[in-house]
């Protein structure tokens, strides 16, 4: 186990706040981005805030109706189901079962 200097812990704490501001805003920049049609735009925003974490189901949605709406289907359908798993009870549920019966699966 690695010991942590307890005088690094506020550099520490800084840098996760910057890193959970960034997914914030890739966030909102993909909500933003699929909304006016720029999905691939949209895909790498998702994508980048799914990569800093935390895991969220919105962010797999969100990702996954740009890859629907951009013809990369299976793509989507990933995308969907891992949505479905992180929060099968969220109010998106609806929507994203509706999207996989769209494309032909079940969830």
């Amino acid at each position: 186990m690695i010991a942590l200097d307890p005088r690094s812990v506020p550099g520490y704490q800084k840098r996760a706040r910057a890193y959970q501001s960034k997914a914030y805003h890739n966030r909102h920049d993909g909500f933003a981005n699929f909304a006016i049609g720029n999905l691939e735009f949209a895909i790498a925003d998702y994508s980048k805030a799914i990569e800093i974490g935390p895991p969220a189901a919105d962010l797999y949605s969100g990702r996954g109706s740009a890859y629907e709406d951009a013809g990369r289907r299976e793509e989507a359908i990933g995308d969907y189901r891992k949505a479905l798993t992180l929060g099968p009870d969220n109010a998106g549920e609806g929507m994203i079962r509706a999207a996989l019966d769209r494309l032909g699966v079940m969830p």
